[in-house]
């Protein structure tokens, strides 16, 4: 597993990543990070 977190901007971008590596990833649903997103 990757200790980096990967940000990707939606779903099938975490699908893909979760089927090359195993590392964890955040959403941003488009071109900006929410607080809370950023607080992860």
């Amino acid at each position: 597993m990757l200790k980096e977190v990967i940000i990707v901007e939606g779903k099938m971008d975490t699908a893909a990543v979760k089927m090359a590596v195993d590392a964890d990833t955040i959403e941003t649903g488009g071109f900006t990070l929410s607080p809370v997103q950023l607080n992860r």
